[in-house]
């Protein structure tokens, strides 16, 4: 599933909030998730005067894949666990959109999209037939109850091509994720990775999990470390014990 190149990061919330008026502060990008060629940062948005909150955007590689995230501009009402799970939110939403635009190139969907257009159209012929029918004319009448027609009775075919293949093309970022939050957020962050899980019974995946694991153990979430070098030590240690 490819080489493991990310990083970990201890966000200082006292110091943000601290310095949220700082202009300086307003100019910083932190990246909070890089990996398997996608970046994903967080910077200050905006500061809302009237819930004495703190907005921070986190947006990946796309112009519309922009999530927001509040914290409290009051100390004492920050919850680091909370807030983790919301960032954790974020950050699996910017994912899903990287995914859905891989999604929406395939085969499958655009048959879905073809399907969905086939069935409007037929609903359209079948309401414009009825009012026929009833001999009603008025433009306003008859536009009202086509749209309310073929809004009724319309397919979703391609929500439900997106259900499908969710997690099953970026799967190692969505796994990558829940490891990385295990540590903040152990309840939502596992609930992730069996969720990704859930779609898959082969070994590949399983080995993935095993390796990104254990690589995580060796890593200080405290300390700005690289996870590569972490794997390193493992391949390192793994060739020794099989010479």
């Amino acid at each position: 599933m490819g080489q493991i190149s990310t990083v970990l990061y201890k966000i200082n919330f006292k110091y943000i909030i601290e310095n949220c008026v700082n202009k300086e502060l307003w100019k910083k990008k932190w990246v909070i998730y890089e990996y398997d060629n996608i970046k994903i940062i967080m910077q200050l948005s905006e500061i809302d005067v009237r819930y004495d909150t703190i907005k921070l955007r986190v947006s990946g590689p796309l112009l519309w894949d922009a999530m927001r995230v509040e914290i409290p501009m009051k100390e004492d009402h920050f919850n680091e666990t909370v807030f983790y799970q919301k960032l954790l939110s974020a950050i699996k939403a910017v994912i899903e959109y990287s995914e859905d635009s891989e999604i929406e190139k395939s085969p499958l969907y655009k048959s879905a999209w073809d399907m969905e257009n086939m069935q409007d159209e037929t609903n359209e012929k079948i309401a414009n037939d009825y009012l026929d029918g009833l001999g009603i004319t008025e433009k306003k009448v008859r536009e009202s109850y086509i749209e309310q027609y073929v809004s009724k009775n319309s397919i979703h075919l391609r929500r439900d091509v997106k259900t499908r293949l969710r997690y099953t093309i970026h799967t190692a970022r969505y796994l990558m994720l829940g490891y990385q939050f295990e540590k903040v957020c152990e309840d939502k962050a596992k609930a992730l990775i069996d969720e990704v899980g859930a779609k898959f019974e082969d070994q590949e995946v399983e080995e993935y999990v095993s390796k990104i694991s254990k690589a995580l153990e060796m890593i200080d979430f405290q300390e700005m470390t690289s996870i590569g070098e972490a794997l390193k030590k493992l391949e390192q240690q793994y060739e020794t014990d099989n010479d």
